[in-house]
């Protein structure tokens, strides 16, 4: 799944939404590119699905929007 997101300003922050979605059940990988505003995930279907995923970035504090879908 790919996510491209307003408003990460800096490493720091990509690093802390990578933590945050990895601590999530379900979730198999994330990687944040704060320079292109993307992230992308690899998570179990079974036990999430994409509006999971979705409302946790919108938690964070950040406005985004499905661009990819796929749960690899």
């Amino acid at each position: 799944m790919t996510l491209q997101v307003d408003g990460i300003t800096c490493a720091g922050c990509a690093e802390d939404m990578e933590k945050t979605l990895l601590e999530k059940d379900g979730v198999h990988d994330a990687s944040v590119n704060y320079a292109e505003g993307r992230i992308e995930i690899e998570y179990d279907p079974g036990i999430l699905n994409e509006r999971d995923i979705f409302i946790a970035v919108r938690k964070m504090g950040f406005q985004t929007r499905i661009i990819g879908s796929s749960s690899a």
